[in-house]
């Protein structure tokens, strides 16, 4: 059953049904119609697929590497009801990306058996999936066929493809796709075509026919390393479709030159063979060549622009079949110009040619001609150019170890060369045509060390019984080949055979060799009669005009024949002369003997004298080596002892530098000694101020008991901060000290959550601090109105002039602004505020064992007391901060009632105090100022006084 185009379009539209994502598991290729028209698998084809995936990914959604499957609708619906799809909607689904994942089963794919078999090997267990073009179960087989045939397989893409593809790309800069394609070369054809791509003339010549696509079907990149000089061939090929295309005023597009048409076309002469000019019309009318042209008068047009071409029709493939031809006549070449070879072959000529006096052009190998016609230095040069590949083509086999190829059925012909005399022969004939090269004269030089030998070597192999051969042998063997040479000179070649289309390209059969031997002269391929068959003749005249000189001479452009210099001597051996008289030879010997003995004596004699100069200079190495070793064992003994200086050296400096640390050490002793002594008398005058100072207090106590009439006591509250009195606001219409409860101060530790500044009115006789304190906050934002409010309580109790500032640890504050004091808070946590003598006294009373938890705290000792309660005024009225009423306050202080704490010691973590309030009256702040005059006496003493404590010493 055969399907039209329109039909196979439709039943394949009405057999589809989507595209989706399918695990590879799934993925078979057992369908009937895959086993009988699908071709093996083929691991060489899924490793090349496998190193492709490695270098660009396996690029499974793009379009051209979808493959075919069909599958039962059945299994179809129930997958996509997994994904609560449809028919419908799968079949909507346009691009790869939009592919579901299906869970599938038993996928008979119709195409990418390679493909796939290649992604099992490469892709993650993961990650084993590819998108499948699905097809019914139920899709005919015809279509099916038409389906499988017209997939685009995934076998490797020929040579030529990727070659076209790859400056396709090129020219359209896409840079993706021109590194996909470039990854599919394999082996050395990278490289090769790299080194064709240097080549910017060559490159250009392939460019020109990227738009003929069918050129390249059969193009081979492994043979470009033969040869790189072919920009003219190319250029023949481009004029030669575009000459088949012209039809009248117009140009064909190059597309129409498909693969089929230029295969048809290849290598045949229409216009000199009416085999081939029927085999034209013939095909034209079945329609195998320019399939995309219709129009009748069009292809008749065509018809005759192929009849009409001159010559045989090239290709790409033609072009790499010459590069083959030409391969050994070029290592010929460019093995003759040796270290003169500059670029190409045809500029390291041009640079060495110097045209000779007369043109002179072989008529065949022993007859030269001269070409009468006036010719310019190039064209004397490309003749003399075109004579040198003649020549080689001739004698290729003897130049090179290349041979022609074999009868089909026949021997293998055998390898002939290199031949020394060939070469001798292409030395001399290079030479005689204007070209100085240096290694065909010395060839030429060279010559009479080969001929003897090589007649020798053929008697030798002619006669292996005999082992002496007399020169009278060895003449009548080169004889014979000089009588042999000259008749096979004289024999003319008329007639010449047609050449089938198989023997039209690449090297020569050895049949057709032994007939170019003999046409393949100038004279010959540039002039005579036109030829009427695709002959040899013709093959080669096509061939040179096409890449050397297109020139046409007549039979008259000639002079007579004459044969040349070089040919007279074709084998002219130096051999020896005939023996002359064994007495005269004696005699002629004897003669020669004495002066060979004189000469031997000076020899011997000369000898002796080098003989005896070796010896000398042999002890005077000796005795410099001896010398050597006795400067490099003082060597090896002075650096030993220059290192042991040096460590010498670096020893005393150090003990140098110890000594002076002993010293340091010495004088920090002797200082230690006396501060020492120096604190123990502080230490005595200390305790008698501090005796005198509880005296005075004592006596500043008994006064103000007898200023105050009633004291009510207070309870102590538990574990209560010293700054109780910090959520208390005064008014500020109402004076400080008739209306703020004072307390006793008492150190906490460490793990308060506020800071606070406490304003110090007196020190009982235990040293402690009475007044009352502020809490201020650790937000700055909120602690600066809080510490500016405790400036303006200080200054309103003691006088802006009359109260100074100390931390917790005896340390003066000069700068009094609130964002100091909150720095100086943040490092000491409590700052006491009070009239320089109280503060003075103060200083032994605040100082505190830090706690052996915090890090670079000096450790002091804790001088506190237990004091007695002091009683509190009981009818003096105080304002709570919020607004809170006297019951309130009762109310609070009750709650907060408890036993009294005592001092606090390390490692306790929460802060215990022993606050003591009192009401403290205006007749009680004067008795302060009366007792501030008995401190002043011990002020200055004991704010800098040194408390040792251990082997620390802290000054206040």
């Amino acid at each position: 059953m055969e399907l039209l185009g329109g039909d196979f379009e439709a039943k394949k539209s009405m057999c589809y049904r989507g595209i989706a994502r399918v695990p590879l598991h799934a993925l078979m290729f057992g369908h009937k119609i895959v086993l009988d028209k699908h071709r093996d698998l083929s691991c060489e084809n899924v490793i090349r697929l496998e190193r492709i995936y490695k270098q660009v990914g396996c690029l499974r959604l793009q379009e051209e590497n979808v493959i075919n499957a069909v599958i039962k609708d059945d299994d179809l619906v129930a997958a996509l009801s997994l994904h609560s799809m449809s028919l419908d909607d799968i079949r909507s689904l346009q691009w790869p990306q939009d592919a579901p994942a299906l869970q599938l089963e038993n996928v008979q794919c119709l195409s990418g058996m390679h493909r796939i078999e290649a992604a099992r090997r490469f892709l993650n267990e993961n990650d084993k999936w590819w998108i499948v073009r699905l097809f019914s179960h139920e899709t005919p087989e015809p279509v099916l066929v038409r389906i499988i045939e017209s997939y685009s397989n995934e076998q490797k893409p020929s040579d030529g493809e990727i070659f076209r593809k790859i400056r396709l790309y090129h020219r359209g800069n896409d840079q993706e796709a021109h590194r996909i394609w470039w990854s599919r070369l394999e082996k050395s054809k990278p490289k090769d075509l790299r080194q064709l791509l240097r080549r910017p003339s060559l490159a250009a010549g392939f460019d020109a026919l990227i738009d003929m696509p069918g050129l390249w079907a059969k193009l081979q990149l492994g043979a470009l390393h033969r040869l790189l000089e072919m920009t003219l061939y190319l250029d023949h090929i481009a004029r030669a479709w575009k000459r088949i295309l012209r039809c009248g005023d117009t140009v064909l597009p190059s597309s129409a030159v498909d693969a089929v048409t230029v295969q048809s076309l290849e290598l045949l002469a229409p216009k000199h063979s009416d085999s081939d000019k029927s085999l034209v019309v013939d095909l034209m009318e079945r329609g195998e060549i320019f399939p995309s042209q219709n129009d009748r008068s069009i292809r008749n047009i065509l018809v005759e622009n192929i009849c009409d071409f001159p010559g045989v029709i090239p290709s790409l493939w033609t072009f790499f079949e010459t590069l083959k031809y030409l391969e050994p006549l070029c290592e010929a070449l460019r093995q003759l110009l040796g270290a003169q070879m500059k670029c190409t072959i045809r500029s390291s000529l041009t640079g060495l040619f110097f045209a000779p006096r007369k043109n002179m052009v072989q008529l065949n190998e022993t007859e030269d001609i001269e070409i009468k016609v006036p010719l310019s230095q190039r064209d004397a040069m490309m003749v003399a150019y075109t004579e040198l590949w003649a020549f080689c083509s001739r004698h290729f086999d003897g130049l090179t170890a290349s041979t022609p190829r074999k009868e089909t059925g026949g021997p293998k012909p055998h390898v002939k060369g290199p031949n020394p005399v060939a070469w001798q022969h292409l030395a001399k004939f290079a030479l005689s045509r204007g070209f100085q090269i240096a290694h065909a004269q010395a060839l030429v030089a060279k010559e009479e060390q080969y001929h003897s030998q090589l007649a020798l070597d053929y008697l030798r192999k002619a006669k292996p019984m005999c082992f002496n051969f007399s020169s009278a042998h060895i003449q009548r063997v080169l004889t014979v080949v000089r009588s042999d040479e000259s008749l096979d000179a004289r024999e003319l070649v008329i007639q010449l055979p047609h050449l089938s289309l198989d023997r039209r390209s690449g090297r020569p059969f050895e049949r057709d060799f032994m007939e170019e031997k003999k046409i393949t002269f100038f004279s010959q391929l540039y002039s005579g009669p036109p030829c009427k068959d695709l002959n040899l003749r013709l093959l080669r005249h096509d061939l040179f005009s096409c890449i050397f000189v297109s020139m046409e001479l007549q039979t008259t452009d000639f002079g007579l024949p004459t044969t040349p210099v070089l040919i007279q001597d074709v084998m002219d051996v130096d051999i020896p002369p005939e023996p002359p008289n064994p007495n005269a030879q004696h005699t002629e010997l004897q003669s020669s003997y004495a002066p060979l003995q004189q000469e031997h004596q000076s020899l011997l004699t000369q000898y002796e004298t080098l003989v005896s100069k070796s010896e000398t200079q042999r002890e005077g190495i000796n005795h410099l080596k001896n010398e050597n070793a006795e400067m490099k064992g003082l060597l090896e003994k002075y650096t030993a002892e220059q290192q042991l200086s040096d460590a010498y050296y670096r020893v005393m400096r150090e003990h140098e530098a110890c000594q002076q640390v002993k010293e340091q050490l010495q004088d920090l002793v002797y200082q230690w000694k006396a501060q020492s002594e120096e604190n123990m008398k502080l230490k005595s005058t200390c305790t008698e101020l501090r005796r005198e100072l509880e005296n005075a207090l004592d006596n500043q106590t008994l006064e103000m008991e007898k200023m105050i009439p009633t004291v009510e006591e207070v309870q102590t509250p538990v574990a209560v901060e010293a700054t109780t009195m910090s959520d208390m606001e005064y008014s500020d219409d109402e004076s400080i000290s008739d209306d703020l409860i004072t307390y006793t101060w008492a150190a906490g530790s460490d793990d308060r959550n506020q800071y606070e500044i406490f304003l110090v009115y007196a020190i009982t006789k235990e040293c402690k601090l009475q007044g009352y304190g502020f809490d201020i906050s650790q937000s700055m934002e909120e602690a600066i109105p809080q510490i500016t409010n405790s400036l303006r309580q200080a200054k309103s109790a003691f006088g802006s002039e009359q109260f100074h500032a100390i931390t917790v640890l005896g340390m003066h504050l000069i700068n009094t602004e609130p964002a100091y004091l909150f720095e100086c808070l943040e490092a000491n946590q409590t700052i006491f505020i009070g009239r320089k003598s109280v503060l003075a006294a103060t200083v032994p009373a605040s100082t505190v064992r830090a706690s052996s938890s915090q890090p670079y705290h000096s450790v002091v000792t804790i001088e506190q007391a237990a004091t007695q309660a002091l009683q509190e005024e009981p009818h003096r009225k105080v304002k709570r901060k919020r607004g809170e009423t006297t019951g309130e306050i009762m109310l609070k202080r009750r709650r907060m009632a408890g036993p009294e704490v005592a001092p606090s010691t390390p490692g306790i973590t929460a802060k215990e105090r022993t606050p003591l309030g009192i009401l403290k009256s205006r007749t009680a702040k004067r008795s302060e100022r009366a007792a501030a005059a008995t401190t002043t006496a011990a002020e200055q003493q004991t704010y800098d006084l040194n408390i040792p404590s251990g082997d620390f010493l802290f000054s206040f």
